[in-house]
């Protein structure tokens, strides 16, 4: 007679399961909103639930950013703000930071001669310059109240350290002969070579001839830490994400649990989007450790494909969570996808992002695409290619 084993025992099922589109696209959207607009959803939706409080983040209570958030400043807003730190100014008169912008053309040039503002602003020409010299060396972005569009671009170049680079010499030297189509004059000026002279124009490309026209600032809050730690290299800012209580219940029916159902979901939606967030960024973490110690001057090799499958989801999912979450860093505060960067072709060992910040280490030092081709075995069209596209 056949022994047959009728006792219970676990298996493991694959199973595919169907979310209802609403269902789906509500879960998408929490993933992906900003932390303001989580706050937002968080509110609408418990706001005429009994049992839920949601409260902002603590720390926005505290610093008052819930201020702030509710309008994004102008560029004028923006400049003022920043001009009340600076103490020559708040000497001068509490009002100055406010007279001065006025004076702001669309482009972000000063719209007079400065002899002639400050004699409008009852300032002498010496202490007016003195004022507008520390002025343009502290506002954000570069290159406001310059005085035409080669003073608007050498204060970018200045304020970047790159003052007596290459860029900076053709403005000093060289820049009324550029009107005229046929760069020769002007290398033969310079003493140039055409390599030269055209690593330096692609340096000016990438200032702003128009810095005034950024019309808005706006307000970025970070929901995660990174630290270059192998034990732990990524934790959830929770003082920036919003609390949700609930009140202790004495009793309960349909309706009471209905509501309580609706608070919860909220609840487990935004568990798991802290969750989704916070396991990718501890992946992150780990890969780029290097570049998050200071140790490389770029992020290696790291790619969407790559963490998607570690972490089984699909690429979509890691692209939105990566480019819509904010994390603080020993490198500044960023999003998580500017720690991702695709290898070379050539050198799968080296990302393209390192291989940028080598181009421009070997722009400050005068090394031709030839050589810097030479020292890192890359093909030379791989690096004059990347060379040309970089902003």
């Amino acid at each position: 007679m056949a022994w047959t084993d009728d006792s219970p025992r676990l298996t493991q099922q694959l199973r595919t399961e169907l979310l209802h589109l609403p269902v789906l696209i509500q879960n998408l959207r929490l993933l992906t909103m900003p932390v303001q607009e989580l706050v937002d959803t968080a509110i609408g939706e418990l706001t005429d639930n009994p049992l839920y409080e949601v409260s902002p983040p603590r720390s926005w209570r505290e610093s008052g950013i819930l201020d702030d958030l509710s309008e994004e400043p102008s560029l004028e807003e923006d400049l003022i703000r920043q001009m009340a730190q600076c103490r020559p100014l708040r000497e001068e008169r509490d009002s100055l930071p406010y007279e001065l912008v006025r004076y702001l053309d669309r482009r972000g040039y000063l719209t007079d001669d400065q002899e002639a503002i400050a004699d409008q602003l009852d300032l002498t020409a010496e202490r007016f310059d003195l004022l507008l010299e520390r002025v343009r060396n502290i506002v954000e972005p570069p290159g406001l109240f310059a005085r035409d569009l080669i003073h608007c671009l050498s204060l970018q170049l200045i304020r970047s350290g790159k003052g007596e680079s290459d860029g900076a010499k053709i403005l000093e030297m060289a820049v009324d002969l550029l009107g005229k189509g046929d760069p020769k004059d002007a290398m033969e000026r310079l003493g140039w070579n055409r390599s030269r002279f055209d690593r330096a124009m692609e340096e000016l490309s990438h200032l702003d001839p128009a810095p005034g026209r950024r019309t808005t600032a706006q307000a970025v809050i970070p929901e995660l830490v990174l630290y270059p730690d192998q034990d732990r290299p990524a934790v959830v800012l929770a003082e920036n994400l919003p609390r949700i209580y609930m009140t202790p219940l004495t009793w309960e029916d349909d309706r009471v649990a209905s509501m309580k159902d609706r608070g919860l979901h909220i609840i487990r939606s935004i568990a798991r989007r802290n969750a989704s967030k916070l396991s990718l960024a501890i992946e992150v973490a780990k890969r780029q450790r290097g570049y998050l110690m200071s140790r490389e001057q770029a992020p290696s090799p790291l790619t969407m494909t790559e963490m998607a499958d570690r972490l089984d989801r699909s690429v979509s999912t890691v692209q939105r969570i990566a480019s819509t979450t904010w994390a603080v860093t020993p490198v500044g505060t960023l999003p998580l996808d500017r720690l991702f960067s695709r290898p070379l072709r050539s050198r799968p060992d080296m990302s393209v992002a390192q291989l940028r910040s080598r181009i421009e280490e070997a722009n400050r030092e005068g090394m031709s695409d030839l050589e810097l081709s030479r020292t890192l075995g890359i093909p030379r069209r791989t690096i004059t290619w990347h060379r040309q596209r970089q902003r």
